[in-house]
């Protein structure tokens, strides 16, 4: 007697045969199935099979002669290493042979990383982020970090982190802003075993000017006055800058600033609105008036005692423009078309008209411009005639991403002509290749070179010829990425003229500290250094250079220290021959304004419609306010996209435009709120007064975990869980939805007290998790209790695609294991053109799939009821002549095919009981029977049943059994209380 093993490689063709008394190694992927083929001899034999952690056995063979499969599955992050299956064979009552398949799980690198919600913050704060990063491969690795957006004012640490598979640890970010603009700043992980594997985050702050800013609506005026004063070797200076600007109403928005400065004053007037624009600016050298309103456009200017004006006409495709000067005047008519889809053309002509010293000319132009802006190209041509002659400039570049790029561009004026060409190639793996060619003033240039860069690789070299005329030089460069961050480039190049240069540079730094070291020698010996260095407002700039042939040099530096109102700065530059220092400091005065209501009604009033009363406390409940009910002071309210909190008083102010809005509403410790929503409606330039009463509601706030061995229990190292949706139905018969924090904590108030029913939605769970069991919860007014709800794991999902053509087809089961006889639900997806017919195969029985729209199809897969192990199935679809054919496994696990459900389970005599069958398979008229009574069943769906009966009036434990076609499928029990 013996047995042998062969594993078959996953989906694909490789097989490797293997006797009990030869062991072989296998390799397998983490989060994969594989198999191993068993050939007995005799009925009788069984093989037992002891599999590691992380190896979970899928079926085994069956005690009959044959060939037969041992399925297991190596679950997702297994760490990397080799495992042994021991294999014993049994014959009776003893083991008649025994051997070791040794399993190598494959390295896998990962990396996922979860950034926070960006921040509000006001200029001069510092916001502080800690970033999270995991480990998602089966290896443990070192994640490199490194800020790739130029913000000075970003620091991060640690650099790197080692981790081992599936551990999280976190950075921090710290973000000081330089200005009132929003911060985005970029980060990236990256595998140090594997380089390939990187993942980018990003993190914004919103940075408002003046504390209160984001208060402030649309009709608001916002002000600003800079005065600055410094002194240095050019003496003393000063100056001073004041503005305001903002929405004067709905409908026009104006702003006005001036400016003082020895020898230049400056006043700016602007008002913007719906038909039009007005601007107004004056200085040392005369004033401009300028006026847009609609199609026309025009404009006064009076500039060192002269006038002039112009007057402009655009309406697609046409465009007319007029200038009239005291010495020159200008008529242009343009025209604007698109022939074809990429195409565009414009043309047009000009006539001047000059008259320096009295003397009148004229002078005619004439244009053409052809444009292309393709996905694969963009080149355009133009062409200028004029009393000169003939004008002509044009340019291409090849968009598409492949490996030929190709450029160009060219102009030509009278006596003089200018092309250039250039083309990159990537050759395969690492290599790329570029080409230039130019002409220019009779002379020829021409450039090669060709690059290695291996992104799995810290280095990369390059190496070029270049000439022109009979100049020819060589050129070498070479970079490499030290681990830490620090960069080493260095270059080396050779003409006859000048011999051989070399330069070499190396940086270090990231964030808000830069140091760069340089050696050039290029135009002359050169050495330098620069500086960058920012903390805590204070920053830090440098640099030098010295020349070594002559050892003159230059520099500058400056440090400034911006604490947000004030900036204080200090400078200075020189070299051997001149020195130039400067001392300063700026102060700013910012804030802002609502509008005055007479200023808003003298601009065109307002768009939208306002609601406001008193939020109080209804403690009787008839909703009106009483002299005994208080304010509620610090509620918030919601409607739509409308959010305020009630202040001084209770009182509040919602804003919108015309239109209606559900209002919701709650008391900061979210024990008091509206039970229903009320309808608000909006009407512009209308206030409406709405007093809210809140209630005491009920409420639940919990944790979401991930329970990794499914044992209900909370252990130690399975962590919190954000992201997930919870989900709460209840008396009023709506489901109300809460996400999980990053701390996994969730909250949902507001809510009217009675029974409801707790559950995790599968939205937001991690690969090979799914929903626990439902709670029952009573919620009452008062604290809200705390409940844990947690994510189990579940074998992962399988989903293969197979495509021909244009079409795709996409297949899953609703069920990864089920027990025999059960029917389980197919779904097909196909994309692209939809198929003429789609089926089900198994076990040599064929299934047509029902159309469900928008490419979908389904199914139901009848398990047979010997079936054992891993059950294969076929999902094929048909497109005249052409077919495509995906392969399903189930895994068919002993359990029942039908569950009864009694609610409530504790009940009063002679109370009304709900009985739920829920099966796996259908059936025909199924029933329940308690205490020799039978009652029918009514259909919910296909597969559920429900029936309402009465509990007996006689105190005690009640059990009640489901029967279908004769047998009994399940039995429940539900007890009535004394």
């Amino acid at each position: 007697m013996r047995a042998l093993l062969a594993l078959l490689a996953l989906w694909a063709g490789a097989t490797w045969a293997l006797a009990l008394e030869a062991p072989a190694r296998l390799e397998v992927d983490d989060g994969a199935f594989a198999s191993l083929a068993v050939v007995l001899d005799r009925d009788g034999d069984r093989l037992e099979v002891a599999a590691p952690e992380g190896f979970l056995l899928v079926s085994r063979p069956r005690p009959q002669a044959g060939r037969q499969l041992v399925n297991f599955f190596v679950e997702r992050g297994t760490p990397s290493g080799t495992y042994d299956l021991r294999l014993s064979l049994w014959s009776g009552e003893r083991v008649v042979e025994e051997a070791r398949v040794r399993v190598f799980v494959r390295p896998r690198a990962g990396v996922a990383v979860a950034a926070p919600t960006g921040r509000r913050i006001v200029l001069g704060q510092q916001a502080t982020y800690w970033v999270r990063v995991t480990n998602t491969g089966n290896v443990a690795d070192r994640i490199r970090f490194e800020i790739r957006t130029p913000e000075r004012g970003a620091a991060l640490e640690p650099a790197s982190l080692e981790l081992a598979p599936g551990a999280s640890e976190s950075v921090r970010l710290t973000v000081t802003p330089r200005s009132a603009q929003p911060l985005v700043v970029v980060l990236r992980a990256r595998s140090s075993f594997d380089p390939r594997v990187e993942r980018f985050v990003s993190v914004r702050t919103d940075v408002l000017p003046f504390a209160e800013a984001d208060r402030l609506g649309a009709r608001s005026l916002r002000y600003r006055l800079d005065l600055e004063a410094g002194t240095g070797s050019q003496g003393f200076t000063y100056g001073a800058n004041a503005a305001v600007a903002g929405g004067l109403s709905d409908y026009v928005r104006g702003a006005a600033a001036g400016r003082y400065a020895p020898g230049a004053p400056g006043l700016s007037l602007a008002l913007e609105g719906a038909e039009g624009r007005l601007d107004f600016s004056a200085g040392t050298g005369g004033y401009e008036w300028s006026v847009a309103r609609g199609a026309w456009s025009g404009g006064l200017r009076y500039r060192d005692g002269a006038w002039s004006g112009r007057l402009a006409w655009d309406v697609e495709p046409w465009s007319l423009g007029l200038y009239a000067g005291a010495t020159h005047q200008r008529f242009s008519l343009d025209y604007r078309w698109r022939p074809l889809e990429w195409w565009s053309v414009e043309a047009g002509a000009g006539l001047d008209r000059y008259a320096p010293g009295g003397a009148e000319q004229y002078a005619a132009a004439g244009r053409l411009r052809l444009g292309l802006d393709s996905p694969t190209w963009l080149a355009s041509l133009r062409v200028v005639v004029d009393a000169a002659g003939l004008h002509l400039d044009g340019s291409f570049t090849r968009r598409a991403d492949d490996a030929f790029g190709l450029r160009g561009y060219g102009f030509y004026n009278p006596g003089e002509l200018a092309l250039s060409l250039g083309s990159s190639q990537r050759l395969g793996g690492p290599w790329e290749a570029r080409e230039a060619m130019s002409y220019f003033r009779g002379a020829l240039g021409w450039s090669a070179g060709v690059r290695y860069a291996r992104e799995a690789l810290p280095w990369s070299v390059g190496a070029g010829l270049a000439g022109g005329g009979d100049a020819l030089t060589v050129r070498l460069d070479g970079r490499y990425d030290f681990e830490e961050g620090p960069v080493l480039s260095g270059w080396l190049a050779w003409d006859p003229e000048r011999g051989l240069q070399e330069g070499l540079n190396y940086r270090l730094g990231e964030g808000a500290t830069r140091v760069e070291l340089y050696y050039d020698d290029s135009d002359a010996p050169r050495l330098g250094a620069r500086l960058d260095h920012g903390w805590s407002g204070w920053s830090v700039t440098g640099s030098y250079a010295l020349r070594l042939d002559d050892l003159t040099g230059e520099g500058s530096g400056a440090i400034e220290y911006d604490a947000g109102r004030w900036v204080g700065y200090a400078r200075v530059e020189g070299d051997a021959q001149r020195f130039a220092w400067s001392l300063g400091a700026r102060w700013r005065l910012e804030g802002g304004v609502a509008t005055p209501e007479p200023v808003v009604q003298l601009f065109g009033g307002r768009k939208t419609g306002r609601v406001e009363g008193v939020v109080f406390a209804d403690l009787n409940g008839d909703g009106r306010i009483q002299e005994d009910e208080p304010p509620v002071i610090g509620a918030y309210l919601s409607c739509g996209s409308l959010q305020a909190m009630s202040g001084a008083e209770g009182r509040y102010v919602l804003e919108a435009p015309p239109g209606d809005c559900a209002l919701s509403a709650e008391d900061a410790s979210g024990q008091y709120g509206l039970t229903a929503p009320l309808e608000l409606r909006f009407e512009r330039n209308r206030t409406e007064r709405l007093d809210v009463p809140l209630v005491p509601v009920a409420g639940v706030s919990g944790v979401v975990w991930l329970d990794r061995n499914g044992d209900g229990v909370r252990d130690e190292g399975e962590r919190a869980l954000g992201g997930a949706v919870v989900e709460l139905a209840g008396p009023d018969g709506k489901a109300h939805k809460a996400y999980s924090d990053g701390r996994g904590r969730f909250q949902l108030g507001g809510l009217p007290p009675g029974r409801y029913v707790l559950r995790l939605g599968s939205e937001g769970l991690p690969r090979g998790y799914v929903p626990g069991a439902p709670q029952e919860l009573e919620l009452r007014p008062g604290p809200l209790p705390f409940v844990e709800v947690a994510a189990v794991p579940r074998p992962q999902e399988r989903v293969r695609t197979f495509s021909v053509g244009d079409a795709a087809l996409f297949v899953q089961a609703a069920r990864d294991s089920a027990p025999p006889g059960a029917e389980v639900r197919v779904v097909a997806e196909v994309t692209g053109p939809q198929p003429e017919e789609v089926w089900l195969e198994a076990g040599g029985r064929r299934v047509a799939m029902e159309p469900e729209g928008e490419g979908r199809y389904a199914g139901y897969l009848a398990l047979p009821a010997d079936a054992r192990g891993v059950f294969s199935y076929a999902v094929r679809a048909r497109w005249g002549r052409g077919e495509l054919e995906q392969q399903g496994l189930i895994v068919v696990k002993p359990g029942p095919l039908a569950r009864l459900e009694v609610r409530p389970a504790f009940v009063d005599p002679g109370e009304t009981v709900e009985v739920t069958a829920r099966f796996l398979r259908r059936v025909q008229a199924p029933e329940v029977r308690l205490g020799g009574e039978a009652f029918a069943l009514e259909p919910v769906d296909a597969f559920a049943w429900r029936v309402r009966i009465t509990a007996p009036q006689t105190p005690g434990r009640y059990t009640i059994e489901l029967w279908a076609g004769g047998e009994r499928w399940a039995v429940s029990a539900f007890r009535v209380s004394e």
